[in-house]
């Protein structure tokens, strides 16, 4: 009721007091930051405090006030609601990348959704491609492979052994499945020649 909406309305005063001890944002640059966050939070399952932690982790990766308002906050929280990960980690994820690969916040979306289609499309979880990235994003940069490739490649990566792992499963299961129709046959004509052979 009352006490559980002042609990999170004093928390959300809390992220942005947060937001501007370590960034050091203006007066309207967090007028228009909680304004945002205040959208971000009536529009998607992600509370605005959670929004606010979202921009926060953004901010401190050296995105602009305008940058996180203008798109990439709302993208990192819609990011974390296809993924079911927390928004710390996909500031994290997209921040590193959009880092990694050069780009600026414009690409914001569309580095979002590479990865989103990866992390959805393959076994590999959100986590495990926040590693990859840092593990091997830079070589891929220099490789000269997009935002978009990596992601690709590394659910490829994860991809390929389990269909192969299927493959070879559903294959041995097939084989044993005629291995034992042709034993219950002969198991069956034995048991006829039994049982006409006893009459």
């Amino acid at each position: 009721g009352f006490a559980a909406s002042v609990s999170k309305a004093a928390d959300f005063e809390q992220s942005l007091a947060n937001v501007s001890s370590v960034t050091g944002a203006t007066k309207d640059e967090l007028a228009a930051l909680r304004q945002e966050a205040l959208n971000v939070g009536r529009d998607t399952s992600k509370s605005a405090s959670e929004s606010v932690t979202a921009f926060g982790e953004l901010l401190k990766s050296g995105m602009s006030v305008q940058d996180v308002i203008g798109g990439a906050g709302r993208t990192v929280v819609q990011l974390a609601e296809s993924t079911g990960a927390s928004v710390s980690d996909m500031a994290a994820l997209l921040s590193g990348a959009l880092n990694t690969f050069q780009l600026d916040a414009s690409q914001s979306a569309n580095v979002a959704n590479s990865f989103a289609r990866a992390a959805n499309a393959s076994a590999i979880d959100v986590g495990d491609l926040a590693q990859s990235l840092q593990a091997v994003g830079p070589v891929a940069k220099q490789a000269g492979l997009s935002a978009d490739d990596f992601a690709t490649a590394i659910g490829l990566f994860v991809a390929i052994p389990a269909v192969w792992a299927y493959n070879r499963f559903t294959t041995r299961v097939e084989r044993m499945s005629v291995r034992f129709e042709t034993f219950a046959e002969e198991f069956s004509s034995i048991l006829q020649r039994q049982s006409a052979g006893d009459e």
